[in-house]
């Protein structure tokens, strides 16, 4: 492997991580509202 397939691979993996981390952040955030919604129809 030289140094341009190196890096490259490097940048697929940053890639890979930086998406799923997106999902997961997403993912996090729709429970969230999800369990907010739940509450709020519990109260009324």
């Amino acid at each position: 492997m030289d140094l341009t397939e190196t890096n490259l691979a490097v940048f697929q993996f940053i890639e890979l991580l930086s998406i799923i981390s997106f999902l997961c952040i997403a993912f996090a955030l729709f429970l969230l509202l999800y369990i907010k919604g739940k509450e709020k129809k519990a109260f009324r």
